[in-house]
């Protein structure tokens, strides 16, 4: 199926239906075509709906510089449309990624995640939310996770370490065994409103083996999950094993990862300047367009970093590149004049053309 979009909201549309699809299978686990990265969902044996929505999106913003965004998001359960909730929040945070391409990498996190729970909340008013954990690897190596919620970041080299730290009390007060009532339930979620404060996540420049899981992953115990990674090595069959192992051992929740080897990036392919990739375990979508991509202005930045709580605002000097930049895309070659008026009459042409292909399950 081919979509045109004529913009940020547009874009944002059809992502989220396309996440929200309802004609999923029960399971699905693939290996990303040309990517060092597998995802993988599972219903699980006890529910009726997978409320989990896990994706990757890949933006090559110019011929030498690209990056991958990997995301999932748990929806809450007891809560109104989790699965909406889940669906909504990563199609926001996918596409204000793509919208803030431009922009240094925590703060292009942080408005994302923030853009999520905006949307989120807006349209569910507290009453439904979902977690959200994600990171951003750049063709230079840097990287960057966000987390908020329960989900989790995790790497793995000799052992298993979790990056990300869980809005529960049991995670904020891992080290005070007071906290026993209650201690699972969540601080916040993307959903919740003004008061979310998203936590950015340091990634090791030297990570092997990142994986983002739901908590019907990560209920394994940590022996059994770095017993898999070691034994399996391939971030397919990782995926795959935990998936089972989750069903076999329990399975009374929804299961999701994200297995990403962020050392072998350096040698994906570079596509055309413009060109996006997004993947669910599900399928993919291909988004074309490159010379009208720009139309989707990104958010005004200041070299202020996230952590400090400061809105973002224009500096005068990005003002003034921003406008010198606008005068020379307004700059139009010779042309005869009845071509011109041609293409005067001519309808607008579509901003964006997205492809939608449901893809294979490999699991």
């Amino acid at each position: 199926m081919t979509i045109y979009s004529n913009g940020q909201d547009r874009l944002q549309t059809q992502l989220r239906r396309w996440f929200h699809r309802r004609d999923l299978r029960k399971r699905a686990v693939r290996r990303i075509d040309g990517l060092p990265l597998a995802l993988g969902t599972d219903t699980g044996v006890a529910r009726k709906e997978n409320q989990d929505r896990v994706g990757v999106l890949k933006v090559q913003i110019s011929r030498e510089r690209s990056y991958l965004a990997v995301a999932l998001c748990d929806g809450m359960g007891g809560m109104v449309d989790g699965a909406g909730c889940a669906a909504l929040a990563i199609a926001v945070f996918f596409s204000t990624c793509i919208r803030e391409r431009q922009i240094p990498l925590q703060q292009r996190l942080y408005i994302a995640a923030k853009k999520a729970n905006d949307a989120v909340f807006a349209e569910y008013e507290g009453r439904g939310g979902a977690t959200l954990s994600a990171v951003i690897v750049e063709s230079n190596a840097s990287a960057a996770g966000i987390n908020i919620g329960d989900s989790r970041i995790y790497n793995f080299q000799s052992s298993l370490e979790q990056l990300s730290r869980d809005d529960t009390l049991a995670g904020q007060f891992s080290g005070d065994r007071n906290f026993v009532e209650r201690r699972n339930e969540l601080l916040q979620y993307v959903g919740i409103g003004d008061a979310i404060e998203p936590h950015i996540v340091a990634i090791p420049r030297n990570a092997t083996t990142l994986l983002l899981t739901s908590d019907g992953i990560h209920f394994l115990d940590q022996r059994t999950i770095e017993r898999v990674i070691e034994l399996a090595g391939d971030p397919l069959a990782i995926a795959q094993r935990l998936l089972d192992i989750a069903n076999w051992t329990d399975g009374r929740d929804n299961g999701s990862i994200a297995v990403v080897n962020p050392r072998q990036l350096g040698g994906i392919t570079h596509d055309d300047a413009g060109t996006i990739g997004l993947w669910d375990a599900f399928g993919e979508v291909q988004i074309i367009g490159t010379d009208r991509l720009d139309a989707l202005q990104p958010t005004p930045v200041s070299p202020h970093g996230a952590e400090n709580g400061n809105e973002w605002v224009d500096t005068k000097a990005e003002q003034r590149s921003r406008l010198r930049g606008s005068k020379q895309t307004k700059k139009v070659s010779k042309k005869p004049k009845n071509e011109l008026k041609q293409k005067k009459d001519a309808p607008p042409r579509p901003q964006l053309k997205i492809k939608f292909d449901r893809g294979e399950d490999n699991g």
